[in-house]
């Protein structure tokens, strides 16, 4: 009997973050009232209260449940094949991916952006970590004794804007005018950094 009881919570749980992160995607945080997510996920207010004590409390589940982390593990400088283009247009790539993964996520953050840095930690934790890469990988294979992070969070924040602007806002149409955009930027850095 418990184990039905336990399943039952776990899929009830699951039910409401999902509403929740449904309405507010499309609607954003401050639009939506928890009797509207209740109505969604198909439960009482009163039950939807049982599991979270505030929207608040129930939108830091949603982020914290549901964003897929990329694996960066992998990320050594060593072993990229040290020809500019190729790692960066690698780098694009597991941002892209990143923005694939956390769409939802994405969209609802972007519809209360005031809320992006206060909720999302995990965006500038992610940033972090890639500009930290990026400035190891200058100093690996440019022999730089000081590495610029102000270089390499320049170039992430351009590669970032575009895959968002193509993935999340539709700025940028099409994917191939996307990867020309990257691809213009990825050379104007290179240019920036041999000379």
């Amino acid at each position: 009997m418990l184990a039905l009881t336990y399943i039952y919570m776990k899929e009830t749980e699951l039910k409401i973050r999902n509403a929740a992160l449904k309405l507010f995607s499309k609607e954003g945080f401050s639009a939506v009232s928890t009797k509207r997510i209740a109505a969604e996920a198909e439960i009482s207010e009163v039950t939807l209260f049982r599991y979270y004590a505030t929207k608040r409390e129930l939108h830091q589940d949603i982020l914290k449940k549901n964003l897929i982390e990329p694996s960066l593990e992998y990320l050594q400088p060593q072993s990229f094949i040290c020809q500019w283009h190729s790692d960066l247009n690698r780098f694009a790539g597991i941002m892209e991916q990143f923005i694939l993964d956390n769409r939802a996520l994405l969209h609802m953050q972007l519809k209360d952006h005031s809320r992006i840095n206060e909720e999302l930690p995990i965006l500038r934790d992610f940033q972090d970590k890639l500009i930290t890469f990026l400035t190891k990988y200058i100093e690996l294979h440019y022999k730089q004794s000081e590495p610029s992070n102000q270089h390499s969070e320049t170039i992430l924040e351009g590669l970032w804007g575009i895959i968002q602007n193509h993935h999340l806002i539709n700025v940028i149409p099409q994917d191939q005018a996307c990867r020309r955009c990257c691809d213009h930027l990825i050379q104007a850095y290179y240019l920036l950094m041999t000379q």
